[in-house]
């Protein structure tokens, strides 16, 4: 038994038995798997296949330097009563993205990993409850 499995087991043990575990993972690896086995015996998986028939999704490759001109152009053509949900590589294109759309007078949030659940929460919350407006577009 290797230590990571020495952790997993100590942290386990201490887990009362009676309760409720949900493990969410978008990457199911066998050390995935291995811990939801160790978690509770008789798991349900559910797994999702494919994009849902409602969500679009298209990918453009697009040069760095034409970027910010395109995603102007898109968030355009979507209308104003889009919500846009906008996925970058980096936490810091995150962060420069919301305040290069902010600084045009769009709504947009910044959500990234190094954020408190409760920032997390808020910004979600924020998405959420984002009303359509003449030029505004929710992005995260």
């Amino acid at each position: 038994m290797n230590e990571r499995d020495r952790d997993i087991n100590a942290l386990t043990s201490g887990c009362c038995r009676r309760r409720l575990t949900l493990l969410f993972s978008a990457t199911w690896t066998p050390q995935t798997e291995l811990l939801s086995v160790i978690l509770r015996s008789g798991a349900l998986k559910i797994s999702v296949e494919g994009i849902p028939k409602l969500i679009e999704q298209e990918v453009e490759l697009v040069p760095k330097a034409s970027r910010a001109r395109r995603l102007r152009d898109l968030l355009r053509e979507f209308g104003s009563a889009a919500k846009v949900l906008i996925f970058v590589l980096f936490k810091r294109e995150a962060k420069s993205l919301a305040k290069m759309l902010q600084a045009e007078g769009v709504e947009a949030w910044a959500l990234e990993g190094n954020m408190s659940q409760a920032s997390r929460t808020f910004t979600m919350q924020a998405f959420r409850d984002a009303k359509p407006g003449l030029n505004a577009r929710s992005c995260a």
